[in-house]
């Protein structure tokens, strides 16, 4: 299972990912291969096109996030959490989906 957390604070937006979806075998994998590509595009974006990001780190059954908060970065992580969500129905007990939103 793929624990998918995602913070949102006033000053930062923080996104972990750990484990390993266990919806087919290593290298088929569709679940673990969505989930891998939508956070390498986001630390795409965040680090090479937007040049805002804290900190990026992607490995195998790993992955970090850390921005800096603004309306653009948080509208960002809410598609992100809506498409973790999505894959999360469509594939039942592969993801573990823990959002956290302060008050902005």
């Amino acid at each position: 299972m793929v624990k998918v957390r995602v913070e949102l604070k006033s000053d930062v937006i923080k996104i972990t990912l750990e484990g390993h979806a266990g919806y087919s075998k290593k290298g088929e994998d569709v679940v673990c291969a969505g989930i891998s590509g939508v956070i390498q595009f986001l630390g795409i974006y965040f680090f090479n096109i937007a040049n805002v990001g804290n900190d990026f780190v992607f490995k195998n059954g790993y992955g970090y996030i850390e921005v800096p908060y603004s309306e653009e970065n948080k509208r960002l992580i809410e598609a992100f959490v809506e498409y973790v969500n999505m894959v999360g129905k469509s594939y039942p007990g592969t993801l573990d989906i823990d959002v956290e939103l302060w008050e902005i």
